[in-house]
């Protein structure tokens, strides 16, 4: 019986170290991705400022943007190696919604207050990939509307305004 007893704490031991394995890489992960989304934000903020904002990614302002994009490329991919599903799903929104500010930026120069408004729907999705991520980890929720401290500050009738029709420079 003692055996037994010994076998069965010894299973019991090695899931449980398994299981936090796997919850502390998750978490890591998760840490890379929300590093990696400020760096390709901080990157997209700025061209939409500057006055360097040409598609053809040879002006200096691009620089910056390539290498953060490599890095968010880079966290989505290892996250989607072990991330559960409702996390690759809001990461695959999370792109597609960088890739629309993206290209707002690009359409013409703003003011840097202005272009928050752009940002505010990566702040929410951002947000509830914290979420997501903080639930799969067993860290509980967290009450975390945007990722954004200023995202309270908007007007929450004010949406952001519509791209004009046509081939925008990243659909074409």
């Amino acid at each position: 019986m003692a055996i037994v007893s010994g076998l069965v704490v010894a299973l019991m031991t090695e899931r449980r170290g398994r299981d936090e394995w796997r919850r502390q890489n998750r978490l890591s992960s998760a840490s890379k991705v929300i590093r990696a989304f400020s760096g390709i934000n901080r990157e997209i903020a700025t061209l939409a400022i500057s006055d360097e904002r040409e598609i053809d990614g040879t002006s200096a302002a691009w620089v910056p943007f390539h290498a953060a994009s490599v890095e968010w490329n880079a966290a989505r991919h290892e996250a989607a190696l072990i991330a559960p599903r409702t996390e690759l799903e809001l990461l695959a929104q999370l792109d597609r919604e960088l890739d629309q500010v993206l290209e707002g930026a690009i359409l013409k120069r703003w003011d840097p207050s202005d272009f928050r408004l752009q940002r505010a729907r990566l702040g929410e999705l951002a947000s509830q990939y914290v979420r997501a991520a903080r639930t799969t980890a067993n860290e509980g929720d967290a009450d975390l509307p945007s990722i954004w401290s200023w995202a309270s500050d908007l007007n929450e009738a004010t949406s952001r305004p519509e791209l004009p029709a046509g081939d925008g420079p990243l659909t074409s």
